[in-house]
C-alpha cells in the first residue's frame, strides 16, 4: 500500500520513529527519542511527591480534560534536558491513570467495528500519551546503554508494551499498522534479545489482563497479529485474536538458519512490513526466519481461549499458507492487476436482489438470442437502466475477486457481508458489467475513505421473493 505513515497533531514523535540498521554484537544500539528542550520548562514536575499530588487532583470523571492534562504535563517531563535521578518513578506514577485511560479506549472498541463508537479526539490523545511514556523509558535504556551497562528488563518492557498497544489498536480499527511504531517496537526487541532480556516477566501496573508478562511474548503476539492478515476477521473474533496471541508466543523465536517445516522470513530492519515482506520474499533475501512449528504444536493443542477451535484453526491456515507461500515466487493463486475503474455497489440481500430484479426487468435479448431462463448471469455484460448505487473505484482485479476504494463517508460492509458491483465506465460502450461479492477484507484509511477486497461468487444468481401464500376459501 502507498498509504503514509499516521501522524497526530501537535506532536513530532511520530517522525522521530525512524529505523536504525540492525542491531549486532558489534554495534552501539540506540533508540531515536525526542529531543531535549532547551531549558526546562517551569510547570515540569520533576519531584515524586509534587506529582503524586497532582495526578491525586486531577478531573477523572472528564476523561478527555484528564488525557489532555496528563498529555502535557508527560511532554514536558520526556523533554526534560536534566531529567531528575528518580526520573523513572515519576514515568510510573502515570501508570495507573494510563491503564484506566487505556482501558476506557479498549471499553470502546468492544461490540463496535473500527472507529464507530470510539471517540477520535480521545482516542488520538490516549495514543499520544502511550507514545510519551514508551520515549521516555527508551530514554532510559539509552542511558544506561551509553554507561556501558545492560538496561533494565523493566525498562525495556515498559518501552515495548505501549507501542504494542497501539499496533493492537490500528488493527482493531481496521487501520494499517504504523510502520513507524513497528520499527522502533522491532528496535526496542532487538535490544532486549542482545542483553538476553526479553523472556524476564515484568509485574506492572501499565499492564492490562490480555497483555504478555515480557517483551517476547509482547513482541511475537504482535508480530504473528500482523503476519496473519487479520483484517479479514469479523470484529468479535478480530478482538479474541489481539486479546489472546500474547499467551501464546512462547515457543515462537526468530533464526538465522534452522529446518523447521514451517518458518516465514522476516525483515528485522522494520524497512518493509512483516506481511509484505513474506509475501514478496522471491524479490529479497531473507536472513532471519520465523519459526512455527512449536508454536503450531501449542496452537491445536491448547488454542485460543474460549473460541471453539475455529479462530485457532483460522490463524493455524493463515500461517501455514504464508509460510508454504515463502518458498515460490507467487502466493497468490491468481496474479492481481492494477486497474482504475468506476463503480457502484448495493449492500446487503435486499439491495442485491432489488437491483437483480431490476436488471432482469430491463434485460433486452441480442438479434438472434433464443429466451433464456429468468436469470442474471454473474460478470455477464448486460443492458440496464442507471439506477443510483454507492459510488466506488476499483484499484485491481484478479479472477477471483478485486479491491474497492470507498470515499470518505460511505458505510463499508463488514466482513463476510454480499455486496453487488457495477462498473459505471465501462469501456467500448458497452452498457454495463457486473458482479457479485462477499468481502473478504476491509481498511480504514486516515482520510475517512476505505478499502474492501472482494471474492467474486461465479456461477447463475435468480432473484427470488420468499412469503407466505394465502389459504384457499
Amino acid at each position: 500500500s502507498g498509504l503514509p505513515d499516521y501522524t497526530f497533531a501537535e506532536t513530532d514523535i511520530e517522525g522521530t520513529l525512524i529505523p536504525l540498521a540492525p542491531l549486532a554484537s558489534n554495534t552501539t544500539p540506540h533508540l531515536v527519542v525526542p529531543p531535549p528542550a532547551v531549558a526546562q520548562h517551569p510547570d515540569t514536575i520533576v519531584h515524586p511527591a509534587e506529582l503524586a499530588e497532582w495526578l491525586a487532583d486531577l478531573p477523572l470523571a472528564d476523561s478527555q480534560h484528564l488525557a489532555d492534562l496528563l498529555h502535557r504535563q508527560l511532554k514536558l517531563l520526556i523533554r526534560d534536558p536534566h531529567p531528575a535521578a528518580h526520573y523513572r518513578d515519576l514515568l510510573n506514577a502515570y501508570h495507573p491513570v494510563l491503564q484506566s485511560l487505556s482501558e476506557q479506549v479498549v471499553a470502546h472498541f468492544n461490540g463496535s467495528p473500527g472507529m464507530v463508537k470510539t471517540p477520535r479526539l480521545f482516542r488520538n490523545t490516549v495514543s499520544q500519551l502511550l507514545l510519551e511514556i514508551a520515549c521516555g523509558y527508551m530514554r532510559l535504556i539509552n542511558q544506561a546503554i551509553s554507561l556501558e551497562k545492560p538496561p533494565r528488563a523493566v525498562d525495556i518492557y515498559h518501552a515495548a508494551l505501549p507501542l504494542v498497544r497501539l499496533l493492537q489498536w490500528d488493527v482493531l480499527q481496521y487501520r494499517l499498522a504504523r510502520p513507524g511504531v513497528w520499527r522502533q517496537l522491532l528496535q526496542i526487541f532487538s535490544i532486549s534479545e542482545l542483553y538476553d532480556l526479553s523472556g524476564v516477566a515484568v509485574s506492572s501496573r501499565l499492564r492490562l489482563d490480555a497483555d504478555a508478562e515480557d517483551t517476547h511474548g509482547a513482541f511475537f503476539g504482535t508480530l504473528v497479529l500482523l503476519l496473519s492478515d487479520p483484517y479479514r476477521l469479523p470484529f468479535t473474533s478480530l478482538s479474541r485474536l489481539v486479546g489472546g496471541l500474547g499467551q501464546l508466543a512462547e515457543h515462537l523465536r526468530i533464526n538465522s538458519a534452522g529446518s523447521a517445516d514451517f518458518r516465514i522470513p522476516l525483515d528485522m530492519t522494520g524497512q518493509v512490513p512483516p506481511l509484505r515482506f513474506a509475501r514478496e520474499t522471491h524479490t529479497r533475501q531473507a536472513s532471519d526466519h520465523l519459526q512455527l512449528d512449536e508454536f503450531f504444536g501449542q496452537l491445536q493443542s491448547q488454542g485460543l481461549a474460549d473460541d471453539g477451535g475455529i479462530l485457532s484453526q483460522w490463524l493455524l491456515d493463515s500461517l501455514r499458507v504464508l509460510a508454504q507461500g515463502a518458498e515460490h515466487e507467487q502466493q497468490r493463486q491468481h496474479a492481481r492487476n492494477r486497474r482504475s475503474a468506476d463503480y457502484q455497489f448495493f449492500h446487503g440481500l435486499e439491495l442485491i436482489h432489488e437491483r437483480l430484479s431490476d436488471l432482469q426487468a430491463t434485460r433486452t435479448p441480442a438479434t438472434g438470442e433464443a429466451d433464456s431462463p429468468d436469470s442474471v448471469v454473474v460478470e455477464e455484460i448486460i443492458n440496464f437502466l442507471p439506477e443510483p448505487g454507492t459510488p466506488c473505484r476499483q484499484a485491481d482485479h484478479s479472477v477471483e475477486g478485486g479491491r474497492f476504494i470507498l470515499q470518505a463517508g460511505t458505510p463499508v460492509p463488514s466482513v463476510g457481508s454480499w455486496v453487488l458491483f457495477e462498473a459505471t465506465d465501462t469501456p467500448g460502450g458497452q452498457s454495463g458489467i457486473g458482479f457479485v461479492g462477499q468481502v473478504k477484507r476491509h481498511l480504514y484509511f486516515d482520510n475517512g475513505g476505505s478499502e474492501i477486497g472482494v471474492e467474486k461468487l461465479h456461477g447463475s444468481l435468480i432473484p427470488v421473493s420468499i412469503g407466505v401464500a394465502e389459504a384457499y376459501g
